[in-house]
């Protein structure tokens, strides 16, 4: 293919609005979704869900001009001999021929931050639907960035100008185009295109580094040639600039004609079995990111900002919910009325801790040495993760012993569930009243702590003190297996039983 198929004039769709959550698209908006809210954040996220203190400014849209079907070309590449100064051109065929979607943002995008979390929210609405795996590093999914810059006149609102990014195609967001003149400054300046990026970084880079190289550019052009001229350019992610590669010419000079081996796509009751387009859709079309954020927040009755996590990809949401259901079996919580007690959220509750903050903790580390490690294709599955839960609900394991059993789990034995390695371990729980009396009897007749049993025996201040002294012996000589609340009543029992006067001096 020595040239571009796109639908053009008849996309698929077109007209519609994308809803984006500010802060999806950058490292500091992600940072802050994973933070644990305060007890004002709750109180916070209470209120939304109540329908006060709307969350509508966290948000905003951007208008979908359409989505159409193309059909890749070949990519030529331009060497330069440094030896004598001349050019080769190369071509490469790899591509040409693979079938694609492109989607066409309206130029309503007004920061390089709201250009990633919008891209950040195609991403996951596409990989909900089972489109893409959105891996933009593999080329999944890429984004041509359009931007251009304006003077904010006198009397012009600041959000009317500024830079304006807006991902597109070759022949739209002219600013002489009447379509796009009511979202646009009056005074917008020609816009760049650069193509090709692959990552959410390049993505704000590149829009950032073009809106100060265009500003700098018209403010040097002023009465001389005007302002810069359309052009396509690239990003260099080794300078973190932008490369011009070439003119860009009007809808025009790209010689648009009919391919006449292509019949025209046409979606009739006939091609959807029977039914209107909206009757398809409401039947086959899956879950999106949002649906499953607020069915996540309902049925398992998780925070917001739990919930937004658990969702950033389909498979988090599909490992969270086996993970809970194997729990609550293992526990006896997973009948008809589970979901609607207040075990199974607790439950729910606990995976949702260790799925978000521990398990994901590992799969960090393990990326941060070059490996990609997702739900698919974690060590630790659905089934393991919720038999660690079941065990420690159960009482068979503490946090601290779960942490180390994961630990083993994911990094030693691939196979064997958490109650085996703890039993291999010797890692359990004691829970058993005469065995945690008998050690805590131990440990307060030692003669090295007969200070402390005096301390203890002269009451007042030194009774609370010296049961925490008393109870970290235990704990100690548990190796950490002593269940902490059973530990502290036997304790209770035994000092009373040596000293019965002390509590009441």
């Amino acid at each position: 293919h020595g040239y571009q198929i796109t639908q053009q004039r008849w996309p698929l769709g077109g007209s519609g609005t994308l809803r984006v959550k500010r802060g999806v698209g950058t490292a500091e908006g992600r940072h802050q979704q994973k933070k644990k809210g305060n007890k004002k954040n709750k109180k916070k996220d209470k209120q939304d869900k109540e329908g006060n203190n709307s969350d509508e400014g966290s948000y905003f849209d951007v208008g979908i001009d359409r989505v159409q079907v193309e059909i890749d070309t070949a990519k030529t590449t331009t060497v330069t001999n440094g030896n004598n100064n001349t050019t080769t051109s190369l071509i490469d065929l790899n591509r040409a021929g693979a079938p694609l979607i492109e989607i066409v943002f309206q130029p309503t995008i007004r920061s390089s931050s709201e250009a990633a979390d919008a891209v950040e929210t195609v991403r996951k609405v596409l990989k909900f639907a089972g489109t893409c795996d959105g891996r933009m590093e593999s080329g999944n999914l890429r984004v041509d960035l359009n931007v251009s810059v304006a003077k904010i006149l006198d009397g012009e609102e600041e959000n009317g100008g500024g830079n304006e990014t807006a991902p597109g195609n070759d022949d739209a967001f002219d600013p002489a185009n009447e379509m796009y003149a009511s979202h646009l400054p009056s005074n917008v300046g020609q816009r760049t295109e650069v193509k090709n990026l692959n990552s959410l970084r390049q993505v704000v880079a590149s829009a950032e580094y073009e809106a100060v190289r265009q500003v700098a550019a018209t403010e040097a052009a002023e009465g001389v040639a005007g302002s810069p001229g359309r052009e396509t350019r690239t990003f260099d992610p080794k300078t973190q600039r932008t490369v011009r590669i070439r003119d860009k010419g009007g809808a025009v000079d790209y010689r648009f004609m009919p391919e006449p081996d292509l019949p025209p796509v046409v979606l009739n009751e006939r091609v959807l079995d029977g039914m209107t387009l909206d009757e398809y859709l409401c039947k086959y079309l899956p879950e999106s990111p949002d649906m499953a954020m607020k069915r996540l927040g309902v049925e398992y009755a998780l925070d917001d900002k739990v919930a937004a996590v658990l969702t950033t990809e389909p498979e988090i949401v599909r490992m969270y919910e086996d993970t809970v259901r194997v729990a609550a079996e293992e526990i006896g919580t997973g009948g008809s009325d589970g979901k609607n007690s207040k075990e199974y959220r607790r439950i729910a509750s606990s995976v949702s801790n260790w799925l978000c903050n521990d398990l994901f903790a590992l799969w960090k580390a393990e990326e941060g040495n070059g490996s990609i490690v997702s739900a698919e294709t974690s060590p630790v599955d659905a089934s393991r993760l919720g038999s660690l839960v079941a065990a420690m609900h159960d009482n068979t394991l503490s946090t601290p012993m779960g942490k180390k059993v994961l630990s083993v789990m994911y990094n030693e034995e691939p196979s064997l569930g958490p109650r085996e390695i703890a039993e291999f371990k010797g890692w359990r729980v004691i829970t058993d009243m005469e065995e945690l009396q008998k050690l805590c009897r131990d440990i307060i007749c030692e003669k090295s702590n007969e200070k402390q049993l005096e301390q203890y025996k002269s009451g007042g201040r030194n009774v609370k003190k010296m049961s925490k002294f008393f109870l970290g012996k235990i704990m100690a000589a548990s190796r950490g297996n002593a269940h902490p609340g059973l530990a502290a009543e036997a304790l209770d029992h035994v000092l009373d039983e040596v000293a019965p006067d002390a509590r009441g001096r």
